[in-house]
């Protein structure tokens, strides 16, 4: 009680030392210590207009006998605690309140990866290539260049496979010409044979019937003998022109399989190629990567990263400031004489009357 007391007993006096000086136009005989203390200067003072932006955390603590200084933070937010009570004896520094911080928190933490981010980038700009990216590049090279070389051997056993596929494709395809025109030579043996005994028959016939006294039994035996010199000659022909077809068959499927085989080794042959040209395509494009890797960097890429930095850096310098405001500190040592506001409300930033009201220790 005794400190409530007495705090109240200070707040009324600053009061009264606030109105006497404001009621005095031009008086020369108020103190100067006090009318500093009582008009705040533009850059640390809260400003009386309403729409006004938040003033510094705290206005500048004039040493002088009987004045309060008008404490106000800079941000905005809702109060989140007060650390002090009306009477306490506050050290310079002092933390007395704070707002709620989370989005500036989390603003600081953005910012600062913003910076790390900058500095990374300015970093592999200005150190080059690490020993193990170096060797990850010429690895990269050298696996592009055995591509190549596999690539190249591909199409060479391609092409060796299609020389070989064409000589055994010829090598049927002659077989089976062979095999014709000998099942037509055969045939046409065949057709002779059968002609000669057709006409030995016929020759038998003929002179047996000429005698002058012909048997029948010899007719009859002569004429069995010519149908059946016939029918051979015409089951020979017939066996024949079969084997003729079937070898003629022959040779178009091995002209068939040979275009086939062609056909299928020049796609393999095109393939091959095609896959030489990929290979030596992505090792063209891995050289020219890595040469783009390793060529210094423009003195302009280094500025504007450099750049970079100092505007990340200004921003975490900001953010951080933001999130310092909204603790209020004490200016300087004192007594807490007033506190306007309760844990939950947005305190005012502004005006006569600050947040918290602090008088400079033995003031009465």
């Amino acid at each position: 009680m005794k400190n409530a007391a007495a705090g109240v007993a200070l707040a009324a006096a600053a009061i009264v030392g606030l109105v006497s000086l404001l009621t005095s136009s031009d008086s020369s005989a108020a103190p100067a210590a006090a009318s500093a203390a009582t008009t705040p200067s533009p850059s640390a003072a809260p400003s009386a207009s309403p729409s006004s932006p938040p003033s510094a955390s705290a206005s500048p603590f004039v040493a002088s006998s009987g004045v309060a200084v008008q404490l106000n933070f800079t941000a905005q937010g809702v109060l989140t605690a007060v650390l002090v009570k009306v009477g306490d004896h506050v050290t310079k520094g002092q933390a007395l309140a704070t707002l709620d911080s989370a989005s500036a928190q989390i603003a600081v933490t953005s910012a600062q990866a913003n910076v790390d981010k900058a500095k990374i980038a300015l970093a592999m700009l200005t150190q080059g290539l690490s020993p193990q990216e170096q060797a990850q590049l010429n690895l990269s090279e050298t696996q592009g260049a055995a591509a190549v070389t596999n690539a190249q051997q591909a199409l060479a056993d391609t092409q060796a496979q299609a020389d070989q596929d064409a000589a055994t494709q010829a090598n049927l395809v002659s077989a089976a010409e062979q095999s014709l025109i000998d099942t037509q030579a055969q045939a046409s043996q065949d057709a002779t044979n059968s002609a000669q005994q057709v006409a030995a028959a016929q020759t038998q016939l003929a002179s047996d019937e000429a005698q002058a006294h012909p048997d029948p039994a010899k007719i009859a035996s002569d004429t069995d003998a010519l149908k059946a010199a016939q029918n051979s000659q015409a089951d020979t022909a017939l066996k024949d022109a079969q084997q003729v077809h079937a070898a003629t068959a022959g040779v178009t499927n091995a002209q068939n399989s040979a275009a086939a085989s062609t056909l299928h080794d020049a796609q393999s042959i095109h393939q091959a190629q095609a896959s030489v040209t990929t290979a030596q395509q992505q090792l063209a494009a891995t050289k020219a990567a890595d040469a783009v890797h390793t060529q210094p960097p423009r003195s302009t890429a280094i500025n504007a990263a450099r750049d970079d930095v100092t505007s990340a850096q200004a921003q975490l310098q900001s953010a951080q400031l933001a999130l310092a405001a909204t603790t209020l500190h004490a200016p300087a040592a004192g007594v807490v004489a007033a506190i306007n506001g309760r844990v939950g409300e947005s305190p005012g930033n502004g005006g006569a009357t600050g947040f918290i009201t602090l008088e400079e220790p033995g003031s009465s």
